[in-house]
This record gives structure tokens, sequence and C-alpha cells, in this order.
């Protein structure tokens, strides 16, 4: 009994410092953890970004972005393309070893491989993203 009041009581108490620190505008929770976890890769996407990760987790894998619509050059760097779009709809914390798989495909190319896609993944944004998310995240390892 005594050991369930006293958990109680820290809990109470631990809200009444979050509750005060918000009131007083010194909340740094979040930006804590952004600064805790910014060098392992996790990095904050707003909603619109969430959507496009969202919305490219729909592949299915079927290998059609990898037979012979890419330009030779594009495939030199890339064992298969279609890799490339299920590791960026997967693990943020890659997405600085990505650039330079996505580096070799234009927006061109990626628009003719999004209209032969038949989960229609969106490949320009996910291009986006990763170029996006891949230099602030290789930036951020830089720095450290």
């Amino acid at each position: 009994m005594l050991a369930l009041l006293r958990t109680a009581l820290l809990l109470a108490w631990s809200l009444l410092r979050v509750l005060a620190a918000r009131a007083l505008g010194q909340a740094r929770g979040l930006l804590e953890f952004r600064e805790a976890y910014r060098a392992d890769g996790l990095l904050s996407l707003t909603p619109a970004e969430r959507t496009v990760v969202d919305n490219a987790r729909g592949c299915i894998a079927c290998g059609l972005c990898a037979l012979g619509t890419l330009p030779a050059d594009a495939r030199a760097g890339l064992a298969n393309p279609m890799n490339l779009f299920l590791a960026s709809s997967r693990s943020l914390p890659d997405y600085d070893a990505a650039l330079g798989g996505f580096s070799a495909i234009d927006d061109a190319t990626l628009e003719r491989l999004e209209a032969d896609c038949p989960a229609r993944v969106p490949m320009r944004d996910l291009a986006r993203l990763v170029r996006t998310k891949g230099t602030e995240l290789a930036e951020s390892r830089k720095a450290r």
C-alpha cells in the first residue's frame, strides 16, 4: 500500500512539473527528444511528408520499375530500383545513404515509372522527400 501511495505521489509531482513548465513556456521534451535522436537519423516529418511515406508503403514489390525502364547509367548504381523505393518507404535513418541512388534517377524517369506502377507509388514525391531529408541527415551527421 505504501509503494502504491509513493508511486501515485511521484506521478502527481511529475505531472505538476510538466504542467508548470508548459505554463511558463519552458517545456523542452520534444526539443530534447529531437536533439537526442537526430544523430540516429530519426528526423521529424510534417503531416504531408508522412502521407508521402504512407503512400509509398503501398509498393507490392512487383519489380516493374526494374524491368528495363531505367537508363543504363541509372541502373548501374542500383541492383534494383524497386529496392530503393521499398527501403525509402520504411527506413528514415537511411535516407542519407539513399541519396546516391535517387541522384541516378531524374524526375522524368520517375514520372514514367510512376505511370507504370500498379500500386501508384508516388516515386517523385518520395524522391523529393529522400533528397531533402537525406541532405538534412547527412549535414547533421557531419556536424557531430
